[in-house]
C-alpha cells in the first residue's frame, strides 16, 4: 500500500507495478483500498491523456467495485468510457477487454438484452483477432445469457461451438465448462439422453485433469 501511494505521488503509472498491485489486491481481497488507489491512477492517466492506461485502470476500477459488491452505475460508466476510448483509438484488443468487463457487470445486474448485444460484439472482435480462447469464453457468456433469456436452442448452439473450439485448442478445463453449460441446456430442452451423454463425457474428461479444482465443473 505504501509503495502504491509512493508511485502515485511520483505522478507515474508503471505497467509492471500496476499489474503486480492488481494481483496483490485480488489475492488479498482489499477491494476498498484497491478502489481508492486505482481511481487515483485512473485520474492520473486521464490527466496525462494516456488513454490506453486510462482504459486499463478504468476496467480494473469497475472490476474492484463489482468484487466489492457494488454494481452501481459508477462501474458501468467507467467501462462505457473505456469502450468509447478504445473504439476511438481503434484498439481492438483493449476494446474487446473493456466490452468483456462491461458484459460481466451487465449480467450481474440482469440487464440481459444489453449483455447479449455486448457479448456478441466481444465474440466478433475475438473472431476477427483469431483469438480462439477468447472466442470460447465469449461463447460461454453468450450461452449463459441466452439460457436465462429462454433462448435455449441458441444457447445450445453457443455451448456446442465452445466445446468444438476448446477441443481444437486441447483446452480441457474450457471444454469441461462448455459441457457443463451444454448439459444444463439439453436437460431444459427435455433432451435427457443427450444431457446424460454430455454429463458422462464431462465426468470422463474431468477425471483426466490433474487439478482437483477442475472438478467444480461437474454438476
Amino acid at each position: 500500500m505504501v509503495a502504491a501511494k509512493w508511485l502515485y505521488n511520483q505522478k507515474e503509472t508503471d505497467d509492471v507495478f500496476a499489474d503486480k498491485l492488481n494481483l496483490f489486491f485480488e489475492e488479498s481481497g482489499y477491494w476498498e483500498q484497491a478502489n481508492t488507489l486505482i481511481s487515483k491512477f485512473l485520474s492520473l492517466a486521464v490527466q496525462q491523456k494516456d488513454w490506453e492506461r486510462a482504459i486499463i485502470f478504468g476496467t480494473r476500477h469497475a472490476k474492484f467495485l463489482s468484487l466489492q459488491g457494488n454494481l452501481s452505475e459508477e462501474a458501468l460508466e467507467h467501462l462505457k468510457e473505456g469502450v468509447e476510448i478504445a473504439d476511438d483509438l481503434g484498439h481492438e484488443e483493449l476494446l474487446r477487454n473493456s466490452l468483456t468487463s462491461l458484459g460481466i457487470i451487465l449480467r450481474k445486474q440482469d440487464k440481459l438484452d444489453y449483455a447479449l448485444t455486448i457479448l456478441r460484439r466481444v465474440f466478433k472482435i475475438s473472431e476477427h483477432l483469431n483469438d480462439k480462447r477468447s472466442m470460447a469464453i465469449a461463447l460461454n457468456g453468450l450461452g449463459g445469457v441466452l439460457q436465462k433469456l429462454g433462448k435455449l436452442n441458441e444457447a445450445k448452439n453457443a455451448f456446442q461451438r465452445q466445446v468444438k473450439i476448446a477441443e481444437d485448442l486441447n483446452d480441457k478445463p474450457q471444454q469441461a465448462i462448455a459441457l457443463n453449460g451444454l448439459g444444463e441446456v439439453l436437460q431444459k430442452l427435455g433432451k435427457l439422453d443427450e444431457a446424460l451423454t454430455t454429463s458422462l463425457q464431462q465426468i470422463v474428461l474431468c477425471q483426466t485433469l490433474n487439478n482437483p479444482k477442475d472438478w467444480k465443473y461437474v454438476t
